[in-house]
């Protein structure tokens, strides 16, 4: 089953967290970074992974000791995808990369009284009704406040939380500076000891290249079809913003939920595992020129092929 996140789903759970770090929430902000869109809150995707792992295993019940989190890589708002469970490790991957990796260490337990329903995460979607710490879900939420609100703000990133339930802990915290942008962030309560590594990245600078072109440029390029793979990206947007210019049929392909089209401007889906419908893409566009921007993740990702197809 294939899940996405839209922009009110990140609103909501920004109102329920506490974090409102703007790359979550705000377009217009996200647009300065890389990333170009708005991406899915961290925690709130282990929150959903978490859900899936005690959904699976409604006949037991689990206290989870501890849990090792790996940020791989983000996912954009209305970017499909999937969560994968085996034994006590968790995926969550797109059709392009792996995104996250959770790996759980737990006790199990057979138990017949009901518990009580998580009080804060109560959307369908969310399911602890067989967690017995779930003040461990508290705890991640709090984190997500304090990293993306309190103590971080706008522009941080979580790279690994490493979450352990503790006896009697006391309540402190400490900051170290790892490098210039990534610091690790150690947060003790009574019951749980965290660490995690967090990134404040910083906004794309715009250097305004001024490239000009002749009036036979000009008119070669108008009314021109372009496919452009990998718009999002800052070359992939300098180029799609240039081209603009010259009333050029922009067709943008991208791995997210397709965007509103307009007159010049269309959007496509490309399905990256078996690229059904690159060939009907070619077709309806039939391109003049194609522009082709490749991420380093995906040249590393487990889908090496899609390049070469492509």
């Amino acid at each position: 089953m294939k899940n996405w996140i839209d922009i009110q789903d990140n609103l909501k759970f920004a109102k329920i967290s506490g974090d409102y770090n703007k790359i979550h929430i705000e377009e217009k902000y996200a647009k300065n970074f890389f990333f170009k869109y708005c991406v899915v809150h961290g925690v709130n995707i282990v929150a959903l992974s978490l859900s899936k792992f005690l959904k699976i295993n409604y006949n037991n019940f689990f206290f989870i000791k501890e849990l090792d989190i790996k940020f791989i890589n983000y996912i954009e708002i209305e970017e499909k995808f999937t969560i994968e469970i085996t034994n006590n490790k968790i995926i969550v991957k797109s059709d392009i990369n792996n995104k996250l990796v959770i790996r759980i260490k737990c006790k199990k337990f057979k138990i017949i009284n009901k518990l009580k329903k998580h009080n804060i995460l109560t959307e369908k979607k969310y399911y602890f009704d067989n967690l017995l710490n779930k003040d461990l879900i508290n705890e991640l939420l709090t984190l997500s406040k304090n990293i993306g609100t309190c103590i971080f703000g706008n522009g941080s990133l979580i790279l690994k939380i490493h979450i352990q339930a503790q006896k009697k802990g006391k309540n402190r915290s400490s900051l170290y500076k790892i490098n210039k942008n990534a610091f690790q962030y150690y947060l003790s309560s009574k019951n749980y000891k965290i660490n995690c590594v967090v990134i404040k990245i910083e906004p794309y600078k715009n250097e305004n290249l001024k490239i000009t072109s002749g009036k036979k440029f000009e008119k070669h390029l108008k009314g021109k079809s372009i496919l452009i793979f990998g718009s999002n990206g800052i070359l992939g947007s300098f180029t799609k913003n240039y081209l603009s210019k010259y009333k050029t049929n922009l067709h943008l392909v991208t791995k997210t939920k397709n965007r509103k089209n307009s007159t010049f401007v269309k959007h496509y889906e490309l399905s990256t595992i078996t690229l059904l419908n690159l060939k009907k893409i070619l077709k309806k566009t039939y391109p003049d020129y194609i522009f082709y921007f490749v991420s380093p993740k995906i040249l590393k990702s487990s889908n090496k092929n899609i390049n070469k197809k492509l």
